[in-house]
Protein backbone atom coordinates (compact mmCIF):
# COMPACT_ATOMS: atom_id res chain seq x y z
CA UNK A 1 0.00 0.00 0.00
CA UNK A 2 1.30 3.42 -0.94
CA UNK A 3 0.86 6.31 1.45
CA UNK A 4 -0.36 9.73 0.39
CA UNK A 5 3.04 11.10 1.37
CA UNK A 6 4.81 8.66 -0.98
CA UNK A 7 2.54 9.63 -3.84
CA UNK A 8 2.98 13.35 -3.21
CA UNK A 9 6.75 12.89 -3.07
CA UNK A 10 6.65 11.17 -6.48
CA UNK A 11 4.56 14.02 -7.90
CA UNK A 12 6.97 16.60 -6.48
CA UNK A 13 9.83 14.79 -8.17
CA UNK A 14 7.92 14.88 -11.46
CA UNK A 15 7.51 18.63 -11.11
CA UNK A 16 11.27 19.02 -10.74
CA UNK A 17 12.19 16.55 -13.49
CA UNK A 18 9.87 18.05 -16.10
CA UNK A 19 9.96 21.66 -14.87
CA UNK A 20 6.18 21.86 -14.56
CA UNK A 21 3.59 22.99 -12.04
CA UNK A 22 1.01 20.38 -11.06
CA UNK A 23 -2.36 22.07 -10.64
CA UNK A 24 -4.27 19.01 -9.48
CA UNK A 25 -3.65 15.29 -8.93
CA UNK A 26 -6.02 12.48 -8.05
CA UNK A 27 -6.67 8.75 -8.11
CA UNK A 28 -8.50 7.30 -11.10
CA UNK A 29 -9.76 3.82 -11.92
CA UNK A 30 -10.90 1.17 -9.48
CA UNK A 31 -9.62 2.87 -6.31
CA UNK A 32 -11.55 6.04 -7.13
CA UNK A 33 -14.60 4.08 -8.24
CA UNK A 34 -14.68 2.06 -5.02
CA UNK A 35 -13.92 -1.50 -6.10
CA UNK A 36 -10.15 -1.92 -5.89
CA UNK A 37 -8.79 -5.44 -5.43
CA UNK A 38 -6.13 -6.36 -2.91
CA UNK A 39 -3.49 -6.08 -5.62
CA UNK A 40 -4.85 -3.15 -7.62
CA UNK A 41 -2.26 -0.66 -8.81
CA UNK A 42 -2.49 3.11 -8.28
CA UNK A 43 -3.91 5.02 -11.26
CA UNK A 44 -2.60 8.50 -10.51
CA UNK A 45 -3.61 11.30 -12.86
CA UNK A 46 -2.58 14.95 -12.82
CA UNK A 47 -3.06 18.20 -14.74
CA UNK A 48 -0.17 20.61 -15.12
CA UNK A 49 1.17 23.74 -16.80
CA UNK A 50 4.65 24.45 -18.08
CA UNK A 51 6.67 27.66 -17.94
CA UNK A 52 5.19 30.40 -20.18
CA UNK A 53 8.20 30.31 -22.53
CA UNK A 54 7.66 26.60 -23.17
CA UNK A 55 4.44 27.43 -24.99
CA UNK A 56 6.29 29.77 -27.36
CA UNK A 57 8.46 27.39 -29.29
CA UNK A 58 9.22 26.28 -32.83
CA UNK A 59 9.13 22.72 -31.49
CA UNK A 60 6.17 22.38 -29.09
CA UNK A 61 6.73 20.26 -26.01
CA UNK A 62 4.62 17.11 -25.72
CA UNK A 63 1.34 17.69 -23.87
CA UNK A 64 1.38 14.38 -21.95
CA UNK A 65 3.75 13.09 -19.27
CA UNK A 66 3.74 9.31 -18.84
CA UNK A 67 5.80 7.38 -16.33
CA UNK A 68 6.72 3.71 -16.85
CA UNK A 69 3.94 1.45 -15.57
CA UNK A 70 4.66 -1.35 -13.09
CA UNK A 71 2.65 -3.50 -10.67
CA UNK A 72 2.13 -0.55 -8.29
CA UNK A 73 2.46 2.72 -10.21
CA UNK A 74 0.40 3.89 -13.18
CA UNK A 75 0.95 7.64 -13.33
CA UNK A 76 0.48 10.16 -16.10
CA UNK A 77 -0.61 13.72 -16.60
CA UNK A 78 -2.06 16.09 -19.18
CA UNK A 79 -1.07 19.63 -19.99
CA UNK A 80 -3.90 22.05 -19.18
CA UNK A 81 -4.24 22.94 -22.87
CA UNK A 82 -4.92 19.29 -23.73
CA UNK A 83 -7.29 18.93 -20.78
CA UNK A 84 -9.38 21.94 -21.76
CA UNK A 85 -9.74 20.78 -25.37
CA UNK A 86 -10.70 17.25 -24.37
CA UNK A 87 -13.08 18.41 -21.66
CA UNK A 88 -15.06 20.39 -24.23
CA UNK A 89 -15.29 17.18 -26.25
CA UNK A 90 -16.97 15.55 -23.21
CA UNK A 91 -14.01 13.36 -22.24
CA UNK A 92 -15.46 11.10 -19.55
CA UNK A 93 -12.08 10.29 -17.98
CA UNK A 94 -11.21 13.92 -17.32
CA UNK A 95 -14.67 14.74 -15.98
CA UNK A 96 -14.28 11.88 -13.49
CA UNK A 97 -10.76 12.95 -12.47
CA UNK A 98 -12.09 16.39 -11.53
CA UNK A 99 -14.62 14.74 -9.18
CA UNK A 100 -12.40 11.97 -7.80
CA UNK A 101 -12.96 11.22 -4.09
CA UNK A 102 -9.19 10.60 -3.69
CA UNK A 103 -7.10 13.71 -4.30
CA UNK A 104 -3.33 13.92 -3.81
CA UNK A 105 -2.92 17.55 -4.88
CA UNK A 106 -6.36 18.99 -4.17
CA UNK A 107 -7.44 22.21 -5.84
CA UNK A 108 -11.11 22.91 -5.24
CA UNK A 109 -11.19 26.27 -7.04
CA UNK A 110 -9.48 24.86 -10.14
CA UNK A 111 -11.76 21.80 -10.32
CA UNK A 112 -14.81 23.94 -9.67
CA UNK A 113 -13.90 26.30 -12.48
CA UNK A 114 -13.40 23.50 -15.00
CA UNK A 115 -16.59 21.71 -13.92
CA UNK A 116 -18.57 24.94 -14.23
CA UNK A 117 -17.17 25.27 -17.75
CA UNK A 118 -18.19 21.68 -18.44
CA UNK A 119 -21.72 22.23 -17.14
CA UNK A 120 -22.08 25.26 -19.41
CA UNK A 121 -20.72 23.77 -22.59
CA UNK A 122 -20.28 20.00 -22.77
CA UNK A 123 -22.61 17.84 -24.80
CA UNK A 124 -24.38 15.23 -22.69
CA UNK A 125 -25.02 13.36 -25.91
CA UNK A 126 -21.26 13.12 -26.55
CA UNK A 127 -20.69 12.07 -22.95
CA UNK A 128 -23.38 9.39 -23.27
CA UNK A 129 -21.69 7.92 -26.34
CA UNK A 130 -18.27 8.20 -24.69
CA UNK A 131 -19.48 5.84 -21.95
CA UNK A 132 -21.20 3.61 -24.49
CA UNK A 133 -18.00 3.36 -26.51
CA UNK A 134 -16.00 2.49 -23.41
CA UNK A 135 -18.44 -0.31 -22.55
CA UNK A 136 -18.50 -1.70 -26.09
CA UNK A 137 -14.72 -1.78 -26.29
CA UNK A 138 -14.35 -3.68 -23.03
CA UNK A 139 -17.18 -6.03 -23.95
CA UNK A 140 -15.60 -6.83 -27.31
CA UNK A 141 -12.11 -7.33 -25.85
CA UNK A 142 -12.85 -9.18 -22.60
CA UNK A 143 -16.35 -10.66 -22.35
CA UNK A 144 -16.33 -13.28 -25.08
CA UNK A 145 -16.63 -17.04 -24.47
CA UNK A 146 -17.92 -19.04 -21.51
CA UNK A 147 -15.08 -18.22 -19.12
CA UNK A 148 -14.37 -14.50 -18.75
CA UNK A 149 -12.11 -12.15 -16.84
CA UNK A 150 -14.58 -11.30 -14.08
CA UNK A 151 -13.38 -7.82 -13.23
CA UNK A 152 -14.08 -6.76 -16.81
CA UNK A 153 -17.80 -7.13 -16.18
CA UNK A 154 -17.43 -4.06 -13.99
CA UNK A 155 -15.61 -2.21 -16.76
CA UNK A 156 -18.59 -2.82 -19.03
CA UNK A 157 -21.43 -2.40 -16.54
CA UNK A 158 -20.13 0.74 -14.85
CA UNK A 159 -20.01 2.87 -18.04
CA UNK A 160 -23.38 1.46 -19.11
CA UNK A 161 -24.88 2.52 -15.79
CA UNK A 162 -23.29 5.94 -16.32
CA UNK A 163 -24.91 6.24 -19.75
CA UNK A 164 -28.24 5.13 -18.30
CA UNK A 165 -27.84 7.76 -15.56
CA UNK A 166 -27.32 10.48 -18.19
CA UNK A 167 -30.50 9.38 -19.97
CA UNK A 168 -32.54 9.31 -16.76
CA UNK A 169 -31.31 12.51 -15.10
CA UNK A 170 -29.58 14.61 -17.76
CA UNK A 171 -26.51 15.24 -15.62
CA UNK A 172 -23.00 14.00 -14.98
CA UNK A 173 -23.07 10.47 -13.55
CA UNK A 174 -21.47 9.75 -10.17
CA UNK A 175 -17.89 8.55 -9.87
CA UNK A 176 -18.42 6.14 -6.97
CA UNK A 177 -19.86 2.72 -7.71
CA UNK A 178 -22.01 2.81 -4.55
CA UNK A 179 -24.26 5.47 -6.06
CA UNK A 180 -24.53 3.53 -9.29
CA UNK A 181 -25.45 0.39 -7.33
CA UNK A 182 -28.28 2.32 -5.66
CA UNK A 183 -29.35 3.47 -9.12
CA UNK A 184 -29.33 -0.15 -10.32
CA UNK A 185 -31.38 -1.19 -7.27
CA UNK A 186 -34.10 1.22 -8.32
CA UNK A 187 -34.16 0.91 -12.09
CA UNK A 188 -32.57 -2.48 -12.87
CA UNK A 189 -33.31 -4.61 -9.79
CA UNK A 190 -32.81 -7.92 -11.60
CA UNK A 191 -29.07 -7.28 -11.89
CA UNK A 192 -28.41 -5.50 -8.58
CA UNK A 193 -27.76 -8.64 -6.50
CA UNK A 194 -25.23 -10.24 -8.90
CA UNK A 195 -23.57 -6.85 -9.32
CA UNK A 196 -23.13 -6.52 -5.56
CA UNK A 197 -21.81 -10.07 -5.32
CA UNK A 198 -19.30 -9.37 -8.09
CA UNK A 199 -18.15 -6.18 -6.36
CA UNK A 200 -17.49 -8.10 -3.13
CA UNK A 201 -15.58 -10.75 -5.07
CA UNK A 202 -13.54 -8.06 -6.83
CA UNK A 203 -12.71 -6.23 -3.60
CA UNK A 204 -11.71 -9.41 -1.78
CA UNK A 205 -10.04 -11.19 -4.68
CA UNK A 206 -7.27 -10.63 -7.13
CA UNK A 207 -7.08 -8.76 -10.40
CA UNK A 208 -6.77 -11.78 -12.71
CA UNK A 209 -9.64 -14.03 -11.55
CA UNK A 210 -11.66 -15.78 -14.27
CA UNK A 211 -15.10 -17.39 -13.97
CA UNK A 212 -18.29 -18.37 -15.76
CA UNK A 213 -20.63 -15.84 -17.33
CA UNK A 214 -23.32 -14.18 -15.20
CA UNK A 215 -26.71 -14.29 -17.00
CA UNK A 216 -28.38 -11.32 -15.26
CA UNK A 217 -25.39 -9.11 -15.92
CA UNK A 218 -25.34 -10.30 -19.52
CA UNK A 219 -29.02 -9.38 -19.81
CA UNK A 220 -28.33 -5.85 -18.58
CA UNK A 221 -25.43 -5.50 -21.01
CA UNK A 222 -27.51 -6.76 -23.93
CA UNK A 223 -30.34 -4.34 -23.10
CA UNK A 224 -28.10 -1.33 -22.48
CA UNK A 225 -25.22 -1.54 -24.91
CA UNK A 226 -27.33 -0.58 -27.94
CA UNK A 227 -29.29 2.15 -26.15
CA UNK A 228 -29.62 5.57 -27.77
CA UNK A 229 -29.41 9.00 -26.22
CA UNK A 230 -32.92 10.25 -25.49
CA UNK A 231 -32.23 13.75 -24.18
CA UNK A 232 -32.50 17.02 -26.06
CA UNK A 233 -29.19 18.16 -27.45
CA UNK A 234 -28.65 21.90 -27.49
CA UNK A 235 -24.87 22.17 -27.55
CA UNK A 236 -23.49 25.67 -26.96
CA UNK A 237 -20.08 26.32 -28.52
CA UNK A 238 -17.54 27.43 -25.94
CA UNK A 239 -16.02 30.87 -26.28
CA UNK A 240 -12.38 30.63 -27.39
CA UNK A 241 -11.68 33.86 -25.50
CA UNK A 242 -13.06 32.33 -22.30
CA UNK A 243 -11.03 29.14 -22.71
CA UNK A 244 -7.84 31.04 -23.50
CA UNK A 245 -8.38 33.32 -20.51
CA UNK A 246 -8.55 30.33 -18.16
CA UNK A 247 -5.49 28.73 -19.73
CA UNK A 248 -3.39 31.92 -19.58
CA UNK A 249 -4.37 32.68 -16.01
CA UNK A 250 -2.98 29.36 -14.79
CA UNK A 251 0.11 29.53 -16.99
CA UNK A 252 1.03 33.00 -15.76
CA UNK A 253 0.01 32.58 -12.13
Amino acid sequence: MLTTEEIRARLLQLEKTHDIKILYACESGSRAWGFASKDSDYDIRFLYVRRPQDYISVYPVRDVIEEPVDAVWDINGWDLSKALKLMLKANSNLLEWLRSPIQYVPNASFCGELLALANNYISLQKLFFSYQGMAKGNYRDYLQGESVWLKKYLYVIRPLLCSQWINRFGQLPPVCISELVSFADEFFPYMAAPLKALLIQKQNGLEKEYGRRMPDLDRFIDESIQANYIGKEEEIPASEAEINAIFRRYVFS
